[in-house]
């Protein structure tokens, strides 16, 4: 390219003026043809080519037991995974306001279940290294659950108030079940509220029955707590009373006793075929000497069953209410 320059300026040196104004055009035209080799802001995006440590303001973890594997994203929609001491795989992220908001692993069948705030759900093939299926719902997800944790399925509630059935390893895509749970089923309403605009509770908890898989519980932010029957696809039960701020839920390891914990610090149990009255109820509180009108509530976010010396007890996993 630089040995045409030069033989177009050498014709051209011994001509007149203006034939001089007519080479220096033509040289100027040729540069401008020449690649643009100056260096560009996007050529330093570090963030594109590597990532050391953990991604910035996480917002979601899950780890996976049989490999040993953990995943961690964050508000920017990055996804990270970390697994033996030196194996790392960063995907990239999606931007502000797009972060993630729950993450599942499909045990020992590496493949990654994450939601986006804006209601996008990806399958990442940990093999492939890439996403192999995505799916927006067009409503925010509130709760994702997976009860077998050998199981294809996931369970995501939303903010409308239905759960939807995922199927997550499938060979090149992501699959979303027919078979869908609405609030006015819990509720026993008409299938015509379903088809309406009305806006329904969102749903605050999934839980299935370690011995009886086909029973979910199934909590609604508004404090309807019903037992699902999945063959059925009915209401086996609803548990009484619907109190306000229903946060989440857990079965007792036998299957037959249920925990429900609330917004306000209240922590209720129910055997499992006696729902009309709680079998116990008490308040977890912030300080020593708190009392049911106190000030020192904390809400409870998250109950953890756990069997020590034979015997099955209950750790309450709070936060404290804050305005």
């Amino acid at each position: 390219m630089f040995s045409k320059l030069v033989n177009n300026v050498t014709k051209l040196v011994s001509n007149d003026e203006g034939e001089e104004v007519i080479a220096e055009r033509a040289i100027r035209k040729e540069i401008e043809q020449l690649p643009d080799s100056r260096l560009q802001a996007s050529d330093f995006s570090v963030r594109k080519v590597c990532h050391y440590g953990m991604p910035h303001e996480p917002t979601a973890m899950a780890f996976e037991p049989l490999q040993c594997t953990l995943a961690v994203g964050n508000i920017h929609g990055m996804v990270k995974i970390f697994g033996v001491p030196g194996v790392e795989q960063a995907f990239p992220e999606r931007g502000k306001g797009k972060g993630v908001t729950h993450l599942s692993f499909a045990v020992n069948r590496h493949r990654l279940l994450v939601v986006y705030e804006d209601g996008l759900l990806e399958v990442i093939d940990l093999l492939l290294r890439k996403v192999v299926g995505s799916h927006r719902l067009g409503e925010r997800v509130t709760v994702v659950h997976k009860g077998d944790p050998t199981s294809n399925f996931v369970y995501v509630g939303t903010a409308t108030g239905r759960i939807y059935i995922a199927h997550i390893t499938l060979p090149s895509m992501l699959a979303l079940s027919t078979y869908t749970i609405t609030y006015p089923q819990c509720r026993g309403l008409s299938a015509s509220h379903g088809a309406t605009d009305e806006k329904f509770p969102a749903v605050s908890a999934i839980q299935t029955n370690a011995s009886e898989s086909m029973y979910l519980l199934v909590a609604f932010e508004d404090g309807l707590l019903v037992q699902w029957n999945l063959k059925g696809r009915a209401v086996q039960r609803q548990y009484l009373p619907v109190i306000d701020g229903l946060t989440t839920v857990s079965w007792y390891g036998d299957g037959q006793r249920i925990v429900a914990g609330y917004s306000s610090g209240l922590l209720l149990t129910w055997r499992r075929n006696s729902h009309r009255a709680p079998a116990s109820k008490f308040y977890i509180f912030g300080a020593p000497g708190g009392d049911e009108a106190g000030e020192n509530r904390h809400a409870i976010h998250g109950i953890v069953s756990a069997a020590v010396n034979g015997q099955e007890v209950h750790r309450q996993v709070a936060e404290l209410a804050r305005c």
